[in-house]
């Protein structure tokens, strides 16, 4: 039975398909209407014909369906729906091509595309931390938004760079390079960076404002009369970046009673590694500790080995959760959270978006952070 799937562009055998997996089956429910892959296909084949991204001559069917990531099957499926269309006609010797007429001259009347373009290095590492990703291709796929996914590839950049600024085309660039987000600062190329931006890069971003929830989470343990503060980060990320470390350290230093130990753990995401980094943690609590965890790191995993090595929680370490998700505050004792703020995070995306394509214009000085709020559960 051939499956369905909205939001993406290409099929399950794509790159989007395998970055995602079956995740992404349960996600696209929120999707008002599933097309089948075939149907997918044929509607961006469509646009890009009346946009004039897509001409003559095409590439045959075998290297076409392997440069999409799709199956043979479902190419031809797509072609004879646009054949029936009057979009593209086959030709016994030169294949298949796109009708004459088919493509608009207005170059005004092209659809609005959002272009997603993530590192591959990174991404399949860090897709757990998007679950607002599909409710965000809702959003658009409502406001009639074209949306697309792309590998971060040398080669790919540099053509989408190249080709200037247009105020149909978005680029939304999520896990990223430096050298990456370099390349498209020197482009004319319209770009939005969603998550962290290294400082000396320049262009606009939407992130959330992780430095502002460190800060008050550390104060809060603070003037409790915690004189040990410990972060843990995911080991295999990039690193924490320098506006939350520097909010790390800066809230310990400047503490008007001092001395305040604090330090930076990295802990591994495999279980063994992590059970592990846990009980060396452990057999290092020696005064009351607080302990801020950063998602994706399993709260109840960490708390777990914590407890099974002695150590009594909340008395002798207290944790907080930072960008936590719904489930991962379930734990006994409750710990304090700062729950990764969805809806806000969509709402101001969206703005962004449609604001750009109202007007051509985004700022590369625009920074819009969304602040995390601790919950009371």
């Amino acid at each position: 039975m051939q499956k369905e799937v909205a939001g993406s562009t290409l099929g399950p055998q794509s790159l989007f398909g395998l970055v995602f997996g079956r995740r992404a089956w349960k996600d696209v429910r929120c999707m008002k209407r599933l097309l089948t892959f075939a149907e997918q296909l044929a509607r961006l084949f469509a646009e890009q014909i009346q946009g004039g991204d897509l001409s003559n001559p095409l590439p045959g069917r075998r290297a076409w369906a392997a440069q999409l990531g799709v199956g043979r099957n479902t190419l031809d499926a797509a072609i004879r729906i646009l054949t029936r269309k009057g979009l593209l006609r086959t030709h016994p010797r030169h294949g298949t091509l796109i009708s004459h007429g088919s493509r608009s001259g207005n170059r005004k009347s092209r659809l609005q595309a959002v272009r997603f373009i993530f590192n591959d290095r990174d991404f399949e590492r860090s897709s757990y931390q998007v679950d607002w990703l599909f409710p965000l291709l809702a959003r658009f796929h409502e406001r009639g938004f074209r949306c697309t996914f792309e590998q971060a590839s040398i080669g790919r950049i540099r053509a989408i760079c190249s080709r200037g600024g247009n105020p149909s085309e978005l680029n939304l660039l999520y896990a990223c390079s430096v050298g990456q987000l370099r390349r498209f600062q020197n482009s004319n190329a319209h770009t939005l960076v969603i998550g962290d931006i290294e400082r000396g890069i320049r262009l606009p971003s939407v992130n959330v404002d992780l430095a502002g929830a460190i800060r008050h989470a550390c104060h809060d343990l603070l003037r409790r009369g915690f004189k040990t503060l410990k972060i843990l980060i995911n080991a295999y990320s990039k690193g924490i970046p320098f506006e939350h470390r520097n909010a790390f350290s800066e809230a310990c230093d400047r503490w008007s009673v001092q001395p305040i130990a604090h330090e930076l753990v990295q802990i591994p995401m495999q279980t063994p590694e992590m059970i592990a980094a846990c009980r060396r943690l452990a057999r290092g609590l020696h005064d009351r500790t607080g302990i801020l965890v950063l998602f994706p790191l399993s709260a109840g995993a960490i708390m777990t080995t914590l407890l099974q090595s002695g150590i009594s929680i909340p008395s002798q370490a207290e944790m907080i959760l930072l960008m936590s998700r719904k489930d991962s505050a379930r734990l006994d004792p409750v710990p304090a959270h700062y729950p990764f703020p969805t809806k806000r995070f969509l709402t101001e995306l969206t703005v962004v978006v449609t604001r750009f394509f109202e007007t051509g214009k985004l700022s590369p000085d625009y920074h819009r952070y969304v602040p995390l709020e601790r919950a009371h559960d």
